[in-house]
């Protein structure tokens, strides 16, 4: 039994209008492309939603100009909560307070290194989206079920909703398939493969995955980390990279731009979506 079917009876589920969460990544993708030829179990959902940090690649936002034009039952929805960016960049100026992003930090001594707790993903994926949600009437006396795209392969991502009012459900994990199978249906269907759902300077990038976005991209996400080195209030240095260093330091080139083989690695799964 998925977690999501302990927040709730399955047949109390069962009732409740479903919604997509959807990133326009490989698993959130395949799934509402699945659910609108009703190739996963359930009740049609009466919408998805894509929550737009405002600094999406250009590559997310063809995907999901793709699936607007290709999904034909499911009417999609953006939400915001604004620019995840110009926050970052304001708060760094000393001009307002920040959802903090997962930024890695060294300290004085230049040898300790941590992380920031992540708090963007609820203030500009989750909080939109029940927002949204709210304004057209649902809620505790009208609950809902989200749609959430992780696969067998990343089931630790897994959790249940803090929101009695909006379950969560994951299809793709009920139909046992993986990364992989995704983009195998994707292809034998003949979608074109999705890019990777994450925000440009979005800190748990892996290598590969800074090399996944374009010059300009690459250039925009240099220009925010030399931004945010020191942050009010603390005495950590602060970096979008996991190596702790300047991105403009790093060589954030795709494996084919330096003539090497590469490995996908995987995408930011749950609300942040796949």
């Amino acid at each position: 039994m998925s977690k999501s079917y302990q927040q709730a009876t399955p047949s109390a589920l069962s009732e409740r209008p479903r919604f997509v969460s959807l990133g326009a990544g490989v698993q959130s993708s395949a799934m509402l492309l699945m659910l609108d030829v009703g190739e996963l179990p359930g009740p049609l959902p009466e919408a998805a939603l894509f929550a737009d940090t405002g600094w999406e690649p250009d590559a997310v936002y063809r995907q999901l100009d793709y699936l607007k034009r290709t999904v034909k039952r499911i009417p999609i929805h953006h939400v915001s909560a604004g620019s995840i960016r110009r926050q970052l960049l304001s708060h760094a100026a000393g001009r307002a307070r920040f959802a903090s992003p997962p930024l890695y930090t060294l300290a004085p001594n230049g040898v300790d290194k941590g992380q920031l707790r992540r708090q963007c993903t609820r203030e500009f994926k989750i909080e939109p989206m029940l927002r949204w949600l709210r304004d057209r009437g649902y809620g505790p006396k009208h609950p809902v079920l989200q749609l959430l795209g992780i696969t067998l392969d990343e089931c630790e991502r897994m959790s249940p909703s803090r929101v009695k009012w909006a379950a969560v459900a994951w299809p793709l994990i009920d139909a046992r398939m993986t990364r992989a199978s995704c983009l195998a249906w994707l292809a034998d269907h003949g979608h074109p493969e999705p890019p990777k759902s994450a925000c440009i300077g979005c800190p748990f990038r892996s290598h590969f995955g800074w090399s996944t976005l374009t010059p300009a991209e690459r250039e925009d996400a240099i220009e925010v980390d030399a931004a945010i080195r020191r942050l009010p209030k603390m005495r950590a240095s602060t970096y979008l990279h996991r190596d702790c260093k300047p991105l403009s330091e790093i060589d954030l080139r795709s494996p084919k731009e330096r003539g090497q083989l590469s490995v996908l690695d995987g995408e930011c799964g749950g609300w942040c979506e796949a």
